[in-house]
């Protein structure tokens, strides 16, 4: 008896034997669920784990059951602070690009993957809050994580798209006046 009433929700489980008995089965659906914690002590990967979790525990009801409040929608691009990839598709795709650093990562790896052939999902019944750049304002000035913007947008539209010299020029020219 643990004095605490278990409702009945369906819940997305953790990994963890410990975190899913003390949440009785994990975190209910529907619900908004927040992480909080000193830096380093694993809300991302708690976040991650959910998420994964999540994923699997959708298709394997979509695939199951059909229903289309659980469907998932393919897309071009996830830009998000979350998203999960299958560890072999990572090493197909050669991983991370050492190129990037905090923006524009989702869209390579979206590139890379499209290039194998694989899709892109996205579930509609995973939400996710996002405290923005939180850990990042501790560490960066404004103007570095512009510069780093600017860089990565470069990399990216110069890696994967075919621009003439007049469309880098302008890209060049119209990032200098984004701010994040």
């Amino acid at each position: 008896e643990t004095g605490v009433e278990k409702l009945d929700y369906d819940r997305i489980p953790f990994s963890s034997p410990r975190l899913n008995y003390m949440t009785f089965g994990g975190l209910p659906m529907g619900h908004l669920h927040e992480f909080s914690g000193p830096e380093g002590s694993g809300k991302t990967t708690t976040a991650f784990d959910v998420i994964k979790n999540a994923q699997k525990k959708f298709l394997e009801d979509a695939k199951r059951t059909g229903q289309p409040e659980r469907k998932i929608v393919f897309v071009d691009v996830i830009s998000s602070a979350f998203f999960l990839i299958n560890s072999k598709t990572l090493e197909r795709i050669n991983y991370m690009d050492d190129n990037l650093f905090l923006y524009y990562e989702e869209q390579v790896l979206s590139e890379k993957i499209k290039k194998l052939g694989l899709g892109i999902i996205i579930s509609n019944k995973v939400f996710v809050k996002h405290l923005f750049s939180v850990s990042v304002d501790k560490v960066y000035k404004n103007k570095d994580k512009n510069k780093m913007f600017r860089e990565s947008q470069l990399y990216y539209f110069n890696t994967f798209y075919n621009l003439n010299k007049i469309q880098k020029k302008l890209l060049e020219f119209s990032s200098k006046f984004v701010k994040n």
